[in-house]
Parts: C-alpha cells; sequence; structure tokens
C-alpha cells in the first residue's frame, strides 16, 4: 500500500505537467546582423559571422500576476468545485475497498472522510455553484439534463453513502454486511459521477456552453 500510494505521488505530477512540447511556439526570429556590431571577422577566412541576438525575452514566471488567481472574470466556480466529487469519491471507494479487504479500520477512516468531502463539494456543485444557463439549442438541452439527473443522483448517493460510512467507523462491532452495503453505494456513486462528467465535459467542449461565458446568466 506504502508503494502504491508513493508511485501515484510520484508519477501522477510526473504525467500532469511532463506533456510534451505540443503548445504551438511562437515563430523564432532570426538575429539581426549589423556588421559593426553584432558580428566578427573569421581570422583564416575573412568571412563575416554574425552574432547571436543578445536580447533575452521576457521569463514567463516574471508574467505571473495576482490577476491570473482572480476568480472576477468567473461567472461560476462550477468547474473548479466540480474537481472535488469526481476526485475524491473513486479515491474513497478504492480506499474504504482496501480497508474492506485488509480489515483495517484506518482505511476506512480515511474513506469515510473523503466520501464527506467528495459530497458537500457534490451539494456545493449541484446547488450555491450550479450555473444559469438561457437560450440552450435544442440538443444542448437534452444533455443538459442528462447531466443534471446524473449529477443530483451521484449526490444522493454520496450522501447515503456517507452516513453509512459513518456507522461503520462509529459502530462498535464491526458488520460486514454493513460495509458491503457502503462499498456498493460507493461504486455506484463512483460511476454516476464519472457519467457526470462526460456529460458537463460534453456541455462545455462540444456545445461550448459556459465557455467565455456563453449561454450562461
Amino acid at each position: 500500500m506504502r508503494f502504491l500510494l508513493l508511485s501515484l505521488v510520484i508519477l501522477l505530477p510526473t504525467y500532469a505537467f511532463s506533456h510534451g512540447d505540443s503548445h504551438d511556439k511562437p515563430p523564432e526570429e532570426k538575429p539581426i546582423t549589423n556588421n559593426a556590431v553584432d558580428s566578427h571577422t573569421d581570422g583564416q577566412h575573412g568571412s563575416v559571422i554574425p552574432k547571436p541576438h543578445t536580447d533575452k525575452k521576457k521569463s514567463i514566471i516574471t508574467q505571473i500576476t495576482l490577476k491570473d488567481f482572480s476568480f472576477s472574470e468567473f461567472k461560476t466556480l462550477h468547474p473548479m468545485i466540480v474537481h472535488i466529487p469526481v476526485t475524491l469519491i473513486p479515491i474513497a471507494f478504492l480506499i474504504f475497498l482496501i480497508g474492506l479487504f485488509s480489515r483495517k479500520k484506518e482505511y476506512t477512516i480515511i474513506g469515510t472522510g473523503l466520501i464527506i468531502i467528495g459530497a458537500i463539494g457534490a451539494y456545493l456543485a449541484a446547488y450555491p455553484t450550479h450555473p444559469h444557463t438561457a437560450n440552450l439549442p435544442a440538443e444542448a438541452l437534452i444533455t443538459l439534463k442528462k447531466h443534471d439527473l446524473f449529477a443530483y443522483t451521484t449526490l444522493t448517493l454520496s450522501i447515503i453513502s456517507a452516513v453509512l460510512a459513518l456507522i461503520c467507523v462509529f459502530l462498535k462491532q464491526r458488520l460486514r454486511i454493513l460495509q458491503w452495503l457502503t462499498a456498493l453505494v460507493l461504486l455506484a456513486s463512483t460511476i454516476t459521477v464519472a457519467i457526470t462528467g462526460h456529460y458537463g465535459g460534453t456541455l462545455s467542449l462540444i456545445h461550448g456552453i459556459g465557455a467565455q461565458g456563453k449561454y450562461l446568466k
């Protein structure tokens, strides 16, 4: 288990940030050669060899400002909040499952804490930060209804699993049937949150809902 967690800590940031040079780069500027200043003469052949341009471009680090971390330009924080249930509910299921097979209560406690936070995130995404749309195309409206259906199902299942997990933690006598029931509800919540994320990505990336504030009140 320690090896698995250590591998995740090492590999996940690597895959997240080392994605190659796929970004478009600005065209390289050819160095401006001035024979009087930016060149020198080859002693053997007498030819003029241009020196590279000495002006350095501004580092990207110096261009980072506080404005980059301001949320004032966003009409809703829903795209940020949804990562809480999308991430924590599946992880809670895996850790709770490890505790179920290893019979170690520590994993059950950790999984319970994660599913509680995941349920809170699902509530925040479904209600306080839920974006209000207007003038949606017919196809996008159907996708939105599917998205909302699975989102509210995820919220319901995550709350039920959080209650069941708490009972498993505080119950003195360990009931295997209750633990299995909690794991099954967590599995269902994991599936529904994945489907919810799929429809959410469809709304954003295919239908353009929310991009640059489009179709949002």
